[in-house]
């Protein structure tokens, strides 16, 4: 069986500020190794669980944060910023994994008093609607590895996180590694405690999911509405100028396509095309 990880930061153990998620930032260094600790503890209990491959892809950020020198060593490393990444944090995923996991994930940008909660990009981006309901990164990437015939079997993050994805993934395994106290402040576990609660629990899906049927794969009806808010009606305007978007408020934007697929890659390219317009708004 292949496991595929994608990876964020925000939800790691011991992260709860925006300083600690930026290359240059203070802690940055060290909330990469609190990062990795996180990753390879799912990637061994992948291994120990079963799985004959694991494909990590770095999602947050630069999507460069993950120091390939220091990954498991049977597992694999996709590398590089979200301009090379047509499905940003679900880039690599196909037909050929059996299960996935979300590791260092973080709360929508809707919900009150989440740990570092935004959606996709939260200097551009108020909020994501699929066919009228509101969501956010977890549901997103679990439709996309969905459309793939994917489940997802394990999501680690804070306890926001593990609320808003028993939602939408019932039967995945959640591993809670703190407890938000406001937007940049947390009750935190070490990682002494969570990494062999997160290796548990990777061993664990991968057992579980390697008898069929045990994870449904999480999609959303399809046709597909896909609704985009903006921060600002400039941002919308660039939007509404991308091929197949449609603006249907002040700040808001519309993507209507048959297919999951082709809408999450719209949805997507519409938000490269907004950063891209405006060189302050880029990531580095």
């Amino acid at each position: 069986m292949k496991v595929y990880v994608s990876v964020d930061m925000e939800g790691a153990t011991g992260i709860v500020h925006r300083e600690q998620l930026v290359p240059g930032g203070d802690d940055y260094d060290r909330s990469r190794a609190l990062l990795m600790g996180d990753v390879n503890a799912a990637c061994e209990g992948a291994f120990a669980g079963g799985a004959d491959e694991v494909l990590v892809n770095d999602a947050h950020g630069t999507m460069r944060n993950l120091r390939i020198e220091d990954l498991h060593e049977k597992a694999e490393l996709i590398s590089g910023p979200w301009t090379s990444k047509p499905l940003c944090q679900a880039e690599g995923i196909d037909d050929s994994f059996g299960l996935g996991f979300f590791v260092g994930y973080h709360a929508r940008s809707d919900t009150p008093g989440g740990l570092l909660a935004h959606t996709w990009v939260g200097k551009v981006i108020h909020g994501v609607l699929v066919n009228g309901r509101v969501v956010g990164e977890t549901g997103i990437n679990a439709a996309t590895l969905g459309s793939h015939g994917v489940p997802v079997g394990l999501v680690t993050g804070g306890s926001d996180t593990v609320a808003e994805a028993r939602q939408l993934l019932p039967e995945a395994l959640m591993v809670e590694v703190k407890r938000p106290l406001g937007v940049a402040a947390a009750r935190c576990r070490t990682p002494a405690a969570t990494a062999p609660e997160i290796r548990g629990a990777a061993e664990e899906a991968v057992r579980r999911a390697r008898q069929r049927g045990s994870f449904p794969a999480f999609t959303f009806p399809e046709p597909v509405d896909l609704r985009i808010q903006w921060h600002t009606w400039q941002m919308t305007e660039r939007a509404a100028r991308w091929a197949g978007v449609e603006r249907t408020a002040d700040r808001e934007v519309r993507i209507l396509e048959e297919r999951w697929l082709p809408a999450v890659r719209r949805a997507w390219a519409t938000v490269e095309h907004v950063m891209s317009e405006d060189p302050e708004l880029r990531l580095r």
